[in-house]
């Protein structure tokens, strides 16, 4: 059902345009999945997984939007910048849960999702002067400033949650918070969309095709680049890493400081994404001939 959960939220938002005057609360419901994503992280354990191969997914996830954006600038100027912000979304909060499914390395997972959201957070902004037409009352220490709280106001909390003794009964109710912010994250973001395309520009079905296949496509390369990157032992959990984005942030910023159609890719890539880590589920499932929707935490096996 989670893996739909997505759809329906882009569909709905896409019926429901009027909903899009409330995109702001956006920024608010980042700040609780990135604080479900931060309760619980012991920094020291993460720290020993931070080695040559999580570099390379840094580099990899930044290099990946250059590359769609040096291959398609010359076709589409605007379908480039769509693919650009698309490919360059970090590691999403989710990605370790799915190692964990399977029995990955977490620990290396984990620390791709601080690794790549704090590298692509304060270097899209510099990068997007560059590439973007940004409003030029909108500096570049503007932007930082608010990803700067977006980033640090739920790091901050999480370390006082981590020191709280009611910690275990947070940990029970934000998960559940957590989902439910990211569906409405995608209704706000595909009502916002919605309403741009349908009343301030002209964009045809071609286009939105068009930015759907690029998303697959991002999506595929993603994952099968980021398999080849971390090598015999860390092939899956570094295909994690690189794959499964957080592609709610870089909605968040293109709602904010670009267009709303910059959004429509990472919002495309989540249906993609969501598709494939359904298929891995299943397959875990089939191979574990577990029928349960948990799989043991530090489960032997592991599906190549």
């Amino acid at each position: 059902m989670k893996a739909f959960l997505p759809i329906l939220a882009i569909a709905l938002g896409a019926i429901v345009t009027p909903a899009s005057q409330y995109s702001e609360a956006i920024r608010v419901l980042l700040i609780v999945m990135l604080l479900n994503a931060f309760i619980g992280i012991e920094f020291k354990s993460i720290y020993k997984q931070i080695h040559m191969r999580s570099g390379l997914v840094v580099f990899a996830n930044i290099g990946l939007g250059f590359i769609w954006y040096i291959l398609i600038a010359p076709f589409d100027e605007s379908l480039a910048e769509i693919v650009f912000l698309t490919a360059i979304s970090p590691t999403a909060i989710a990605a370790p849960a799915m190692a964990s499914f399977w029995g990955g390395n977490v620990e290396f997972v984990t620390a791709s999702v601080i690794l790549t959201n704090g590298a692509i957070a304060f270097s899209l902004p510099f990068l997007s002067q560059f590439l973007f037409q940004i409003d030029s009352e909108i500096s570049t220490l503007n932007i930082l400033q608010s990803v700067a709280i977006l980033i640090l106001t739920p790091l901050g909390i999480s370390r006082l949650f981590n020191h709280n003794k009611y910690r275990e009964k947070y940990q029970e109710i934000l998960p559940k918070v957590s989902l439910a912010s990211w569906a409405i994250v995608l209704f706000l973001a595909s009502a916002k969309a919605s309403h741009f395309i349908r009343y301030e520009t002209q964009e045809s079905w071609t286009v939105l095709v068009a930015i759907a296949i690029l998303s697959a496509l991002v999506c595929s390369s993603s994952f099968y680049l980021g398999r080849y990157l971390g090598g015999a032992q860390l092939d899956r959990e570094s295909s994690q890493s690189l794959g499964h984005k957080n592609t709610m942030f870089t909605v968040w910023f293109a709602l904010s400081f670009l267009k709303p159609t910059l959004a429509l890719g990472p919002m495309f890539y989540i249906i993609f994404q969501n598709l494939y880590n359904a298929y891995q589920i299943s397959q875990v499932r089939h191979f574990t001939g577990s029928s349960s929707s948990q799989a043991p935490s530090h489960s032997s096996h592991r599906i190549k």
